[in-house]
């Protein structure tokens, strides 16, 4: 009987410990923090206390840590239930775990306010307003909040609450993140808001979407957003009410198209009699810039009534140019004192292309054969969830048609038409773009794609609004569109089509044949080290060497046919094992391997095959210790499966410990582009242009190659270099361990590591080929003329220090 009690005792007193401390306010005059009679506990909380919680529920509830008071506590609530709940921090206050003003309870109100220099720090996140039909409020007067997660305004990660309001009124914010959903504002006044890492364009799209204000909304208010490095920085400032305020668009604005004159609009100040308007595209100049200034300087308007609530205009302009950013700044001029308010410096910038359509818009309710006769297919492209359409032919011509949303694609220097498409075209298809002005007059641009525009990855279709023009079409004063194909001859098939758009000169990589990093459309030292590498190269026969390489660090052959580890056949015995869950039946397959038996990962749902990282780094066999490695290669039989689309990929994965590359093969017949890439410490190499007979059907040998020491990386396919990277440094190999996993699907086997990077003769030896006819494969052929030489090398000094932009000039 006395141990029963005894433990009936302990039980209670931890139940005691952990449970809930809630504030009762008993002594109801003193809303002191630290006064144990306010506490349901008889304590005052500290940092053991599970949770706190700040409510009464139907009652206006309280609570207050004074100047001089200095408190801890574990979770925090305040106003969980119905009736208004108040937490003021005027001391010191620091909550271990998470902080929630509004939880819970239907109409539950949480207010947290920081004054008198107070201190206030959420160990983990703080959620404002955290649960449907809850409102939480931080109130910052003075004093610093210190939020080491997330601070949501309202909701959490996983759910957008209720309402929420964060005020800066004074005082300092500082957070790893702050997040505005739906129902939350945040506003800044006289405080500063601090949010770890780069976070600018973030905050401009909550200021964009209305979520983040200065001074209440007041649009004389302005917000400042810096990044140094540490924080991104936010503060407002209010403009005296001398000067003109609230310009359209917006400071900073990026516009989201230029189809039409622009014009530009303010607020007067309280004392003017005219605006001194000036504009141009250099801040320096437009900040600086007088009367005097001729080029920046547009006039003097009369302003008959100074009223705030009126608004002024000055254009509309339509010399402006896409892709462009513009300043400009309205001076308040009093010309009966003589007086001039200086205004602030404004921006915007006008959107690199015009969009016609990027098909985003139609679902089942507004399809896209409203708009495109012909009325193809709508297709959700797996890449980024967007959408393209599908333009199906059969042996001929396909086309697809829309009336344009504005005439004249030349406006804003408009000088190019441009449709991205995607699909496995037939060698004698063309592509097509017609245009027909108001008068009837048509004109089409034809496209004949190379063997690389043919590959399965999104390309583009530029076609110069000159060649409609030189046809008689008024580019104008458009009306239609149509994009077509003609696959006369060809069989059945279709093209996926997308982001169709107008563009002013630009720098097109593909154009400029001289910049062979494709970086700026210039060529300067960087790329003539490329050409100097890679001087001489021509395609030649390369045969297979007649032995086995050396240098073998693990091979996996797959013959087994039951149990959870794959047995390296090597002399190091770099046995894998299954991990994860339990190795399903039918992933062991001892009889359709490329030579015997395989591992059928379509077979294995979850779960993955882990192995030492010595098989990359054998120099750890025998010196635990041993720094990496410069050069590995990885030899592999695949034979994909041709079943529904996907978008997983991701074959062998590199660890060390924790992410250090990968090994990735196209799923069956992905849309957003077939790419193999082999990607191992920080150095990533990629081939695109694959199609679905290099992976899928039948079995494939890839052979992937890095050398660190000569900086130089390689992707082969049964036996032919198809991607090379030998421009830059590469870092060494320090794998600790790597996994196989079933992110592809398909079969696998032979699976071998090697101390070297084998040669190419090597490689055709592992693919079983005897000879391969190897096209250059160097960056210095932008051409694709299959040597890098004298054309070349003419084609660089052509853009040498010299931005060359498409359309070039006749």
């Amino acid at each position: 009987m006395k141990r029963f009690l005894s433990f009936s005792l302990l039980v209670c007193f931890a139940l005691s410990v952990h449970a809930a401390n809630w504030w009762t306010n008993a002594e109801y005059n003193d809303w002191s923090w630290g006064n144990a009679n306010n506490w349901g506990q008889s304590t005052v909380p500290d940092f053991s206390s599970a949770a706190v919680e700040i409510n009464k529920s139907g009652w206006e509830t309280r609570a207050q840590v004074s100047p001089e008071g200095d408190f801890e506590c574990g979770s925090l609530l305040v106003g969980k239930n119905w009736g208004p709940s108040y937490l003021v921090v005027k001391g010191s206050l620091k909550a271990y775990d998470n902080v929630t003003a509004g939880n819970w309870g239907s109409d539950a109100d949480g207010t947290i306010e920081v004054s008198q220099g107070g201190s206030f720090i959420a160990e983990k996140a703080l959620f404002l307003g955290r649960s449907a039909d809850t409102r939480g409020v931080l109130n910052v007067n003075s004093g610093t909040v210190e939020v080491n997660w997330s601070l949501y305004v309202p909701g959490d990660w996983s759910s957008s609450g209720g309402t929420a309001e964060l005020n800066a009124y004074g005082g300092t914010v500082t957070a790893d993140d702050i997040v505005i959903q739906d129902g939350g504002t945040v506003d800044v006044t006289g405080g500063t808001l601090q949010i770890s890492g780069y976070k600018k364009s973030k905050f401009e799209q909550y200021i964009e979407d209305g979520l983040l204000t200065a001074y209440g909304g007041d649009p004389r208010g302005s917000i400042s957003i810096v990044e140094n490095g540490t924080y991104t920085v936010i503060t407002a400032s209010m403009l005296p009410e001398e000067n003109v305020f609230n310009p359209l668009p917006a400071d900073t604005k990026l516009l989201s198209s230029y189809t039409s004159p622009l014009t530009l609009y303010w607020q007067p100040g309280e004392f003017e009699t005219h605006h001194d308007v000036y504009f141009g595209t250099d801040y320096e100049d437009v900040f600086a810039a007088t009367p005097s200034s001729m080029d920046i300087y547009q006039g003097r308007f009369e302003t008959p009534d100074s009223d705030p609530n009126l608004v002024y205009s000055y254009g509309p302009m339509s010399g402006l140019s896409l892709d462009e950013e513009y300043f400009w700044r309205v001076d308040s001029v009093n010309t009966d004192t003589s007086e001039v308010w200086k205004g602030d410096v404004w921006s915007f910038s006008t959107p690199e292309s015009n969009l016609i359509d990027d098909f985003e818009s139609y679902d089942e309710g507004s399809p896209v054969g409203d708009v495109w006769t012909g009325s193809p297919d709508p297709n959700s492209v797996i890449a980024e969830n967007q959408q393209s359409i599908e333009l199906k032919y059969n042996n001929g011509i396909a086309e697809t048609s829309r009336v344009l949303p504005f005439s004249s694609l030349s406006f804003g220097e408009g000088e190019v038409i441009t449709v991205s498409f995607f699909g496995e075209l037939p060698m004698n298809a063309q592509l097509s773009t017609t245009l027909t002005d108001s008068s009837s007059n048509s004109a089409t641009v034809h496209y004949s794609p190379s063997l690389a525009d043919r590959a399965n990855q999104w390309k583009g279709f530029d076609a110069k609004l000159s060649d409609f023009a030189n046809e008689g079409v008024d580019i104008t004063d458009v009306q239609t569109v149509t994009l077509g194909i003609d696959a006369t001859g060809c069989g059945e098939g279709s093209i996926f089509l997308d982001d169709l758009q107008v563009y002013p000169k630009r720098c097109v990589g593909r154009y400029a044949l001289g910049d062979f990093r494709g970086t700026d459309c210039i060529a300067d030292l960087g790329d003539y080290s490329v050409i100097a590498n890679d001087w001489g190269m021509t395609g030649q026969i390369v045969t297979a060497s007649e032995s086995e390489p050396a240098g073998l660090t693990a091979r996996y052959k797959f013959n087994e046919t039951e149990g959870e580890i794959v047995s390296d056949s090597s002399a190091n015995q770099l046995d894998g094992e299954f991990k994860g869950t339990s190795m399903p039946a039918g992933a062991w397959n001892p009889e359709s391997g490329r030579e015997g038996g395989c591992l059928d990962l379509s077979a294995i749902s979850s779960g993955w095959f882990q192995f030492p990282g010595e098989a990359l780094v054998p120099e750890r066999l025998s010196d635990p210790n041993a720094a990496g490695t410069d050069e590995v290669t990885v030899s592999l039989w695949v034979n994909g499966n041709t079943g529904a689309r996907t978008s997983a990929n991701n074959l062998m994965k590199f660890r060390n410990p924790s992410w250090a590359g990968g090994v990735f093969l196209p799923g069956p017949y992905q849309k957003e582009g077939n790419i193999v890439e082999f990607a191992l410490n920080s150095d990533k190499l990629n081939w695109g242009w694959a199609g679905p007979e290099d992976w899928q059907g039948s079995w494939n040998h890839y052979a992937f190659v890095k050398n660190a020491d000569l900086g130089e990386m390689f992707i082969y396919r049964n036996g032919e270099m198809m991607a090379r990277q030998a421009y830059f440094p590469l870092t060494p190999i320090d794998v600790t361990n790597w996994e196989l996993i079933p992110g592809w699907s398909g079969r696998i086997d032979d699976l071998r590591f090697y101390n070297r990077a084998l040669s190419h003769e090597e490689i055709l030896y592992l693919a079983k080929v005897s000879s391969v006819y190897q096209s250059v494969r160097s960056w210095a052929d932008k051409n694709h003329d299959n040597s890098v030489d004298l054309t070349d090398l003419s084609n660089m000094f052509g853009c040498w220090i010299e931005e060359k932009l498409w359309p070039f000039e006749d």
